[in-house]
This record gives structure tokens, sequence and C-alpha cells, in this order.
């Protein structure tokens, strides 16, 4: 699975990194079809709620930074430009649920600009 390698703009941000890449190696590991299981599996999400729910400092995700820059499903379109936390906010979900039902509803290929 490609993780993204993106390009770095102005400002720290890394542009089209691959939105799996925020996530840890027991999720993204096996390829696309294991990977979209694990994604629709509810403890999955549930343990990925506790594992950034306490990170080590390095390692907080800031979703309000995070946005979409690119999908390929057309009925995600409206997605681009927004970031995780207002989704989530807007949804009323956490954004691991957001990220888990992108990811899924975009079959992995979802891109996102975040600060590098």
């Amino acid at each position: 699975m490609d993780h993204g390698t993106g390009t770095i703009l102005p400002g720290g941000v890394l542009r089209g990194t691959a939105l799996t890449a925020l996530l840890p190696t027991w999720v993204t590991g096996g390829g696309g079809d294991a990977v979209i299981d694990r994604l629709r599996d509810d403890a999955v999400v549930d343990e990925l709620e506790r594992a950034f729910a306490e990170p080590p400092v390095d390692e907080r995700v800031d979703w309000s930074a995070v946005r979409i820059a690119q999908v390929s499903h057309p009925d995600l379109r409206e997605l681009v430009g927004r970031s995780i936390a207002e989704l989530a906010a807007e949804a009323g979900q956490s954004p691991l649920t957001v990220v888990s039902d992108t990811l899924i509803a975009d079959r992995l290929t979802t891109l996102v600009d975040r600060p590098s």
C-alpha cells in the first residue's frame, strides 16, 4: 500500500499525504481489503480512539489541521478542502470515525494536506 510521500509547501504543510499514513501499521498492514475490513470493525475504531487519545506528544494529530486534499470517489468531492475536525463536528462523530468512514468509502485513496 502506498502511504504517500507528498510535497512540502510553504508553511510546513505536506501535500498529498495518504490519509492511511496517519494510522498505525497494525491497521494498514496486509493490503487494501484487509485494511478496509479492519476499519469496518467497531472494535478496531475503538482501539484507534484509545491509541490517539494518549499518544506521545510528538505523535499527536491536530485534526483541525488535517484537510482532505483529494478523493477518488465522486460522491466524496464535497469533502475536499475541509478538515477532519470540521467533518467530525458536522457529523457528530469522532475524527477517527470520519477517517475510517472516508477511507472505506474512498477505497483507501484519500489524500490529505497536513502540517509536516
